[in-house]
């Protein structure tokens, strides 16, 4: 039971820390490495004697934690129309809205034009107090770039107090060595006469349920599971699992109860949030329970969504990065009203 319980966080949360299927293994620079996670529109190389921090679920790595000098390259889906209205635009939105959320934030430099994976790209330089803290001042500089369907950031953050020239050539070097690709990712585009305007199957007809998503986000049933997730860096996904509780009649509040008993032991930071929300799923009682944990030394937070059918329990799970769970809250609840029984 431990094992099933806990594959259930674990499949949801484990990015495998490889390199994307566009890199050539010759073609790495001199004195580099690369810190890509499979999947990614790009390839992200940083000097060798940098840290890869890929167990965080993103292409990242570090200098030093003492000095705070760490780089990051992330994509996130950007749709045409947001695209039309030019690259300034997007960084100079992204540059209000740091202004009214972060603390402490400044940027004394215009956004320049730069480039970025031999495109055309900006960069944005501000300054913020981590944790909100006044000690904690971090200078940040940003590259972006539009690639297809996305938008491209390359980041470095390093404590204000350490921001030399010496690191600045060093995270040049970085941005100079970066490069644009293809993503590699299988997505299907299966439907059914059920399936709703807008959504396609994340499900395999072997088993005794359809889960739908938004054809926004990504697919694959070769190897028959039921997963999905959204196309950006962190991969926030939802799977479907089943399994068989040790006792009939059981309920989904003494169900997660199990879970939660396992959870508390085995998965560190989990802490739960708050009372269960009650809800409908396929025309059956259902409880959704969120919690946070901790992967890779990142936080992330989960909604778990458990009913019961035959007596079976199921589990609904969406998983994400703190930073970008509520983003896709809208997208998640659209699959839990859609998922039925056949």
């Amino acid at each position: 039971m431990i094992k099933k319980i806990l594959a259930l966080f674990l499949c949801a949360v484990v990015l495998l820390p490889i390199f994307s299927a566009c890199e050539d293994d010759d073609g790495i620079p001199e004195g580099m490495q690369s810190v890509t996670l499979e999947g990614e529109p790009f390839i992200f190389y940083v000097p060798q004697e940098w840290t890869d921090n890929r167990d965080s679920g993103i292409s990242s790595a570090y200098y030093s934690l003492e000095k705070s000098i760490f780089a990051s390259a992330r994509y996130y889906r950007c749709d045409a129309d947001i695209q039309s209205e030019g690259l300034e635009a997007y960084v100079g939105k992204i540059a209000e809205e740091n202004a009214k959320i972060l603390s402490g934030y400044a940027s004394d430099e215009k956004i320049t034009a730069a480039s970025l994976g031999k495109k055309d790209a900006k960069r944005y330089k501000y300054t913020f107090n981590y944790g909100g803290l006044d000690t904690n001042n971090t200078t940040v500089i940003q590259y972006y770039t539009f690639h297809g369907e996305d938008v491209i950031v390359l980041s470095l953050y390093i404590a204000t107090e350490h921001y030399t020239d010496e690191y600045v050539e060093m995270f040049e070097k970085i941005r100079h060595s970066f490069e644009l690709c293809e993503k590699n990712e299988t997505n299907d585009e299966i439907v059914d006469k059920y399936t709703p305007e807008g959504m396609k199957k994340a499900s395999d007809d072997d088993v005794q349920y359809a889960c739908y998503v938004p054809k926004s986000w990504v697919t694959d049933l070769s190897d028959k599971l039921t997963y999905a997730y959204y196309p950006e860096s962190g991969k926030p996904n939802v799977t479907v699992t089943c399994f068989s509780p040790s006792s009939d009649n059981i309920t989904a509040s003494e169900y997660f109860e199990q879970c939660e008993k396992e959870y508390k032991k085995n998965i560190a930071g989990y802490e739960l949030l708050g009372e269960a929300i009650s809800r409908t799923v396929a025309e059956r009682e259902a409880l959704s329970y969120q919690y946070k944990a901790v992967y890779g030394g990142s936080e992330y937070k989960i909604m778990q969504t458990v009913l019961i059918y035959n007596n079976l329990a199921y589990s609904i799970t969406y998983t994400a990065r703190a930073d970008a769970y509520e983003a896709h809250l809208d997208d998640v609840e659209l699959i839990l009203n859609n998922f039925r029984f056949r």
